[in-house]
């Protein structure tokens, strides 16, 4: 499951793979629009189709063992703005675990900070300032669903909360995400897709329950956001995610930015930690249990035990997974230790917090 994210228009994520009624119907290629507006947030511009049926995956996942589920999904992204992107790559199979509530299933866990304290800033974090650009998407563009909700190339689920119409920004499409931050300058409808690689493949995908702030320099507004899905860049689609830096953005993020336009160029974001509410959630992927996403984390997680992570999201484990132990350790190398609930659910632990960061 993969995303698609554009610059100028309203880009699409693996979650979502949009696409749009005005779109030509081939892949990467713009449709005619009146262009932008730059009196009005909502703008007019190009949409462009989406990407169908990319990336299920069914066999070997790096090279780790066998992967279950297909991915599906078919979109574009629009915006005002000029450019096109195509569609989220979406995976089919279901994800158990925790949706908008919490799995009851029992876990113990404990966490060691290895005597580091948390910070602001980490090795491989990301920041641009003024080189940067976004884009905007909702889910409701003709978006492939996993099975009855929304599922991100980062293993994320989503529902619309409230329809959109057309391609442009600004509009009052809004749709709300499991188990990401939503404190503070976040809220569970704030969330991003981050670029895919040209030859198909998601090496971004390290990044997946990142929180990254967007600031709007020209009015100071700023939001936290949640990277859950990739946007698709290989044959050629969503020209914009080529571009090193960009982000397609959730309707309701990009509208709290304040932009008047749809596709804004040489913008300001940075890698920060996730204000999440709670403690880490195991997702087992499509009942598989030696597949599993951990999400509601403050920093994203850079290794599990006896786990790789595939590029399809989920850690997948040589052996146990799922009903067993896991020790989990953020990009920071603070590490938590806990039973991973059978079916998925809450972990009980949590990396340490540093607070607010400026």
């Amino acid at each position: 499951m993969r995303s698609a994210a554009v610059a100028g228009w309203i880009g699409t994520s693996l979650l979502a793979a949009l696409t749009c009624g005005a779109c030509s119907g081939q892949s990467g290629t713009p449709a005619d629009g009146p262009g932008d507006d730059a009196a009005s947030p909502s703008g007019g511009g190009d949409a462009t189709t989406g990407r169908s049926g990319v990336g299920s995956s069914a066999g070997s996942t790096s090279g780790v063992g066998p992967s279950s589920g297909s991915s599906s999904g078919s979109g574009s992204s629009s915006s005002s703005g000029s450019g096109a992107s195509s569609g989220p790559k979406m995976d089919a199979g279901g994800s158990s675990g925790v949706d908008a509530g919490r799995d009851a299933g029992g876990s113990s866990g404990s966490s060691s900070s290895g005597g580091q304290s948390a910070t602001c800033t980490w090795s491989g974090a990301l920041t641009y300032s003024g080189n940067a650009s976004f884009t905007c998407y909702y889910f409701g563009q003709n978006t492939s669903m996993s099975p009855s909700n929304y599922k991100t190339a980062c293993g994320y689920t989503g529902r619309e909360t409230t329809g959109g119409s057309g391609n442009n920004c600004g509009q009052a499409a809004s749709d709300t995400m499991d188990n990401i931050a939503n404190t503070g300058l976040a809220k569970s409808t704030y969330f991003a897709a981050i670029p895919g690689d040209a030859n198909g493949g998601f090496s971004n995908v390290v990044h997946c329950g990142e929180c990254a702030e967007l600031t709007n320099p020209a009015n100071g507004n700023s939001v936290i956001v949640t990277i859950t899905d990739e946007c698709p860049t290989d044959g050629g689609q969503n020209a914009p995610c080529k571009n090193a830096g960009h982000l397609d953005v959730s309707m309701q993020a990009f509208n709290a930015l304040g932009y008047s336009t749809g596709s804004p160029s040489g913008t300001t974001w940075k890698s920060v930690p996730c204000p999440v509410t709670g403690t880490i959630q195991a997702v087992v992927n499509a009942g598989v249990g030696t597949q599993v996403y951990f999400q509601n984390t403050v920093f994203p997680v850079k290794t599990v035990s006896n786990a790789v992570q595939s590029q399809n999201g989920y850690w997948e484990f040589g052996g146990g997974g799922a009903g067993g132990p896991a020790a989990l350790t953020d990009v920071e190398g603070h590490t938590v230790t806990a039973t991973i609930p059978a079916s998925g659910g809450d972990m009980k632990v949590q990396f340490p917090s540093p607070g607010t960061c400026n």
